[in-house]
């Protein structure tokens, strides 16, 4: 058996030496427990914890598919749940245990929805006790809406041709103050 001198490897690269000649082993799974002994054996004790790790969620309210689309893609690089609904119904009738939760990140809402609007889900969003930071989507010329949006207390109004670059970087904003 050939020695190797301080600092060198071998050659299939299993273990590093240490300065001191020491040889360097990765530590096994094993060595993560409660060291038992027992006799002239080591018994390992380990236990699993599981811990459940909530990453916060982003709604994502838009009639238009394709929108709705691009909305989750430009927010899929984001450490969240991003979930996408066609109308503020399916996501009342969907969230009703989730509003209030602290889970529930930020709101993505568009101004023109069928049916319940965008401002009457903002509305009803703020009449709950707490409610999370809603994002009104609108077209440039809504600027009607986007005043009344703002006076409804909405966190901001993004004029869709305007959301590629405005949308992660406000969301991630709103992500990073409520939780």
């Amino acid at each position: 058996m050939r020695l190797l001198a301080a600092g060198a490897q071998k050659k299939d690269g299993a273990h590093a030496t240490t300065a001191h000649g020491r040889v360097h082993r990765p530590q096994s799974p094993l060595r993560l427990g409660l060291a038992l002994f027992c006799g002239r054996g080591r018994f390992f004790l380990t236990t699993q914890i599981y811990v459940r790790i909530s990453r916060p969620i982003v709604a994502v309210i838009e009639a238009d598919a394709a929108a709705r689309r691009l909305l989750c893609s430009l927010l899929s690089s984001l450490d969240a749940e991003i979930q996408d609904y066609d109308s503020a119904e399916s996501y009342l009738a969907a969230e009703v245990d989730v509003l209030g939760c602290d889970t529930l990140g930020c709101v993505i809402a568009d101004v023109w929805l069928p049916g319940m609007s965008g401002l009457e889900l903002l509305r009803k969003l703020r009449a709950a006790e707490t409610s999370p930071p809603v994002i009104m989507l609108g077209e440039e010329t809504d600027v009607r809406a986007a005043v009344d949006a703002m006076r409804e207390g909405a966190a901001d109004f993004i004029e869709k041709q305007r959301m590629d670059l405005a949308i992660p970087r406000r969301v991630a904003y709103l992500l990073d103050r409520t939780h």
